[in-house]
């Protein structure tokens, strides 16, 4: 058996990753273990919270494993997508979007500006709409393995979507994470969260 000096150099190895994966299964360890992966998360300033041995033993195992990183984030229990996968997915989906237009106007050599503006309309929809209503992410999010989810973990509902993407209209809104490194604007009015995603392989 392992001495804890061995136990907390172990984690101490362990990368980020390593750390979330094991935190979802946190109710498989043993409090010995729980209380050298909370000192570890602390020390690295993960937005994980492990539950005390109260919550573990009042309920044990109600928290579904895969479900752990998304709750409510009064509890600070989600995993933010970082700073940088956000602002990757502001500039990916702008490049993506703009680049797809740009290349159906050349290859159909679109001249009517009424179609041109549906088309970008439908991309712009298509993309923001649909695909994070269906998958909860944008072709972004595929790229930085980040997802939107509701403040309890839920998938997105068309209130959801429909107020992050009028929000996002919000003069400087992309810059407002930049106020608690956590939420922008349009997801605290949307009471949405943008999270990373362990599904995603």
């Amino acid at each position: 058996m392992l001495t804890r000096e061995q136990l907390i150099e172990n984690y101490r190895l362990f990368d980020d990753g390593r750390i979330k994966i094991i935190a979802r299964d946190v109710y498989d360890l043993t409090p010995e273990i729980r209380e050298i992966l909370r000192t570890e998360i602390n020390k690295r300033g993960l937005a994980i919270n492990i539950p005390n041995e109260e919550e573990i033993l009042t309920q044990p195992k109600k928290i579904d494993k895969e479900k752990l990183a998304v709750l409510l984030p009064d509890n600070s229990s989600f995993i933010y997508a970082k700073i940088p996968a956000r602002g990757l997915n502001r500039i990916f989906d702008l490049l993506l979007t703009y680049g797809l237009i740009f290349f159906l106007i050349l290859f159909f050599k679109l001249e009517d500006s009424t179609l041109i503006v549906f088309l970008s309309l439908a991309i712009l929809i298509g993309n923001y709409f649909f695909l994070e209503k269906i998958y909860g992410k944008t072709v972004a999010k595929y790229l930085t393995k980040t997802k939107t989810v509701t403040i309890s973990g839920e998938s997105l509902t068309w209130y959801h979507i429909t107020t992050r993407s009028i929000c996002r209209l919000i003069p400087f809104d992309g810059l407002s994470i930049l106020i608690n490194h956590k939420r922008t604007w349009h997801d605290y009015l949307s009471e949405t969260v943008v999270v990373e995603d362990f599904d995603q392989k």
